[in-house]
């Protein structure tokens, strides 16, 4: 009899395990490693998923209240101003962004590879070593991002600043005075714009870089 009622119990369970939804990288709450890529979609209109959480890998909004609190965010779209990515958002929080314009990497091309290898865009082999953004190349080559090259300079005063988002540009970020990096140099990450509706929302796809403090 009892082997009877723990079978259909332990398949139910399962059957629940399988369907149960599981955490994504866009609902904030699954963290992410240095390296590890997400894509978030940023909406205007709708101001819990306006900012984005790089250490969350997802949104960065969070309901206080009857408030909105942007405590763990590092950009938001169209919030403070219309068709703009807003950064530098929290009380102390010093923060650079630079653009590197829309980098690729390209393929080595071999005459005897069939293959169609398209170019891959430069976020995906970026790193933050020696306190250099560098990139990585076929094949198996390092190089310094020169376009990046002044992230490491002196940051501005906390206060928000404004960028404008151009669908296929990488952008570099550091920010530093905020409770998710201790550290005196700050944090770099980088993101690129894949997509953009003017006044509606503005997709993303970022990663914090390996080796970033």
């Amino acid at each position: 009899m009892t082997s009877r009622i723990l079978v259909p119990l332990v398949a139910a369970l399962l059957a629940a395990a399988i369907i149960a939804p599981q955490p994504t990288s866009q609902d904030g709450l699954t963290g992410v490693s240095p390296g590890q890529e997400f894509v978030v979609t940023l909406r205007t209109h709708d101001p819990m998923t306006a900012a984005v959480d790089f250490d969350a890998g997802g949104y960065g909004a969070d309901l206080e209240g009857a408030q909105i609190g942007l405590h763990r965010a590092e950009l938001c779209y169209g919030l403070f101003e219309p068709g703009l990515l807003s950064f530098s958002l929290r009380e102390r929080e010093q923060a650079l962004i630079i653009d590197v314009g829309p980098f690729v990497v390209p393929p080595i091309v071999h005459p005897r590879d069939r293959a169609l290898r398209p170019a891959a865009s430069v976020l995906s082999t970026m790193s933050f070593s020696d306190r250099k953004v560098t990139y990585s190349a076929p094949p198996d080559k390092s190089f310094n991002l020169r376009e990046a090259a002044s992230i490491t300079g002196i940051l501005p005063e906390p206060g928000i600043q404004h960028i404008k988002p151009k669908v296929g540009h990488v952008f570099v970020m550091r920010y530093r005075g905020v409770a998710e990096t201790q550290d005196a140099f700050g944090r770099v990450v980088a993101f690129t714009v894949l997509d953009v509706v003017p006044g509606q929302s503005c997709t993303l796809r970022g990663k914090i870089l390996p080796g970033s403090p």
